[in-house]
């Protein structure tokens, strides 16, 4: 079996092969296994969704509050220490409520009001790059549209 061709037409891969007498079935797998890694990682870097340009509009403590009515409060049951913050982000003219989440009491520099940040917005969840080439992913608990002069001349 031989590899003939392999062609990427409107999305769809094509892979022919021919039967050749005595051929090396080994070599012909590798030769497979390989053009098929080749169409894979390209198409995964075609579809890599690349960080867009957005402004965090507000940054609010999002305090959990405790579920014991008890009358001692040493009585209450212990509670997890998660710091949270209802983060509204601005990108074109949507305005999505995210939610960041740590274990430490630190929000990073760029979750301040009207500072700029780079997304990657997904469909539940936005992608957020922070200063050394990391990023937080912050769940997205709803999105609303902005009354702008801008965005309205737009529709």
């Amino acid at each position: 079996m031989n590899l003939i061709a392999v062609s990427r037409d409107s999305g769809w891969v094509s892979i022919r092969l021919s039967h050749s007498p005595g051929g090396d079935m080994k070599k012909n797998l590798m030769s497979l296994v390989l053009a098929s890694g080749v169409l894979l990682a390209s198409a995964h870097a075609a579809t890599k969704q690349e960080y867009q340009s957005a402004t965090v509009v507000s940054v609010e403590s999002h305090e959990i509050p405790s579920n014991y009515a008890g009358s001692n409060p040493s009585d209450a049951p212990l509670q997890s220490e998660v710091y949270s913050y209802d983060i509204g982000i601005r990108l074109g003219c949507s305005v999505y409520r995210t939610r960041y989440e740590s274990a430490f009491d630190y929000l990073p520099s760029v979750f301040a009001a009207n500072h700029p940040v780079e997304v990657k917005p997904q469909k539940h969840v936005m992608y957020v790059s922070l200063p050394g080439d990391r990023e937080v992913r912050m769940a997205i608990g709803g999105r609303s549209g902005v009354k702008d002069i801008s965005c309205m001349a737009r529709k």
